[in-house]
């Protein structure tokens, strides 16, 4: 791969693509349950949620470590019930070969039986278990799936969500929300620090979500979003959603103030940006990306240019404290450059296999 750059360049430019003027889009949300392999993708959207550090002693209400597991460790995971998901890890030997193992107590006896192991391999796909079933402090039933990932991290996914159809530009598009923190209200924000419920945009009509905003595996198409108070819908136009608590109803209202312009010099670029406006996410093509003014944070980036081949594809992502900055003027139009992004090192010979 060749050296690519990557700079923020302001120019006093006006031409910067003004908002449309639109109505509010409001949309009627129905409940209906997550299939399994929707569980799978929405947990790796979910953060994993320990209400308490993991604990090398069996200090919860009750537990104890199994026999022959060394070095156990406890953990809590809330899932918005009476009683935490209640998660034990450990070593197993057989011989001289060493496991690690994971067990979850899900039908809280307050015991971890063998048919209660998580078998993971690395580099396999998400597990999941249930749906389990327990009871909110207000006696109402949660049901929820139990996701464990490959890294061992442990996520209740909750077994329905609220959905709808909307039409931005002419065309159908199926939303949903999802209580992702399990309280009951579907209307958490999430204002940058992570948390909050999820959006759901089906944006390309495949009947799938599609990748998790900010995630290692998500391709540039991210249709999994954290419900922010700025979200690009479809139509590439900027909303402010606003949901019922009951999760009956979602208002989007296009977004009004100063804006400036954030030209993009890649034929396709995918921004996960941190705001003053909260979290954003963003899909642009080759041009001016209209934005609301203020200083943003560039978390995230996947840039992608046709080659010979279709399209090459490059996450990009910034150590700690190394993260590029933008500043949006009203009226003015900063250059995002990253380009040229990639090149190609080296051909594959198909008939002999060789690398030249």
């Amino acid at each position: 791969m060749s050296r690519w750059i990557l700079r923020v360049v302001t120019a006093a430019l006006a031409a910067v693509p003004a908002a449309l003027s639109a109505d509010p889009v409001t949309v009627s949300l129905s409940p209906r349950p997550i299939e399994k392999a929707e569980a799978a993708a929405l947990a790796e959207a979910l953060q994993t949620d320990y209400s308490a550090l993991l604990e090398s002693t069996p200090s919860l209400s009750g537990y104890a470590a199994l026999a022959g597991v060394q070095r156990p460790y406890f953990a809590r995971v809330d899932v918005g019930a009476k009683s935490p998901l209640v998660v034990l890890m450990g070593w197993t030997a057989t011989g001289s070969k060493r496991e690690l193992c994971l067990w979850v107590d899900l039908n809280d006896d307050r015991r971890f039986a063998a048919d209660e192991r998580v078998k993971t391999t690395p580099g396999g796909r998400t597990v999941l278990l249930g749906p389990v079933e327990r009871k909110r402090p207000d006696g109402t039933p949660a049901a929820f799936f139990v996701a464990v990932t490959q890294a061992y991290e442990v996520k209740a996914v909750p077994t329905t969500l609220r959905q709808g159809t909307a039409v931005f530009a002419g065309k159908p598009v199926r939303l949903a929300v999802f209580d992702a923190d399990h309280n009951g209200d579907c209307s958490d924000m999430d204002l940058g620090a992570g948390g909050g419920d999820l959006l759901l945009v089906d944006g390309n009509g495949d009947g799938s979500w599609r990748g998790a905003a900010g995630s290692q595996s998500s391709d540039a198409e991210r249709e999994i979003l954290p419900l922010a108070p700025l979200v690009q819908m479809p139509d590439g136009e900027l909303y402010r959603p606003e949901v019922r608590p009951d999760g009956t109803e979602i208002v989007l209202r296009p977004w009004e103030g100063s804006r400036g312009g954030l030209r993009l010099e890649c034929e396709k670029v995918a921004l996960d940006l941190a705001s003053e406006h909260g979290p954003l996410y963003l899909q642009g093509r080759k041009g001016i990306l209209s934005l609301p003014a203020g200083r943003y944070q560039v978390r995230r980036l996947v840039v992608s240019d046709p080659g010979r081949n279709g399209y090459w594809r490059v996450p990009i992502g910034f150590e700690q404290g190394r993260a590029p900055r933008i500043r949006i003027e009203e009226g003015q139009i900063a250059t995002l450059q990253c380009g040229p992004p990639f090149r190609t090192l080296f051909d594959v010979a198909e008939v002999t296999g060789r690398i030249s």
